[in-house]
């Protein structure tokens, strides 16, 4: 099921600020949909899917323009090399799924990691800033692990809301991240 922008507006965020990612068809449509909205929600971030867009330029560019922060989305078996390096140096955010992109509860994929370790060495090589999420199977005892290879975030779905409840989930995933050490690249 697709929720769009309007589907938020009447969620209370509090203090949060709000990251998008759009897994739609043409993520450039939900991007004017959030322009429109305006400071009814939050939003801090967009990311978009790479290969459900037409045109990554003008989203990187419509994304920048309002001041959000900017991330383009790499499913599972899409290559780096689907952000060209000029795209790459307009980015905050490369996300790599790290299960096949459709529904919550699949299992972490590890040989995604070997995506991030190209993005590390890319980063590096060029001298980007841009930050390195993951998103899918993602549960507590994977931290460390991102975290030497130099993940710098993770999208959680159902690593929270699966098994002993939020708040235990939570708390799991709060304490694997205070007794981690920093990224080791």
């Amino acid at each position: 099921v697709t929720l769009t922008p309007l589907d938020f507006v009447e969620l209370e965020f509090g203090q949060v600020d709000a990251d998008f990612h759009l897994m739609t068809e043409e993520p450039l449509d939900y991007v004017f949909e959030l322009m429109e909205i305006g400071k009814a929600l939050p939003t801090h971030g967009v990311i978009g899917q790479v290969e459900r867009m037409s045109n990554i330029e003008l989203f990187v560019d419509q994304v920048k323009r309002v001041g959000w922060m900017v991330g383009l989305s790499l499913d599972l078996f899409t290559p780096v090399e689907a952000i060209e390096i000029d795209e790459l140096s307009q980015l905050d955010t490369v996300q790599v799924m790290t299960i096949e992109a459709g529904f919550q509860g699949q299992q972490f994929v590890q040989a995604a990691l070997e995506k991030v370790d190209e993005l590390v060495a890319l980063r590096k090589q060029r001298e980007l800033s841009f930050q390195i999420m993951v998103d899918g199977g993602i549960k507590p005892e994977l931290i460390k692990l991102l975290t030497k290879h130099g993940v710098t975030g993770a999208a959680v779905g159902s690593g929270l809301w699966d098994g002993s409840g939020y708040e235990t989930n939570l708390d799991q995933f709060l304490s694997e991240i205070s007794s981690g050490t920093p990224p080791a690249k």
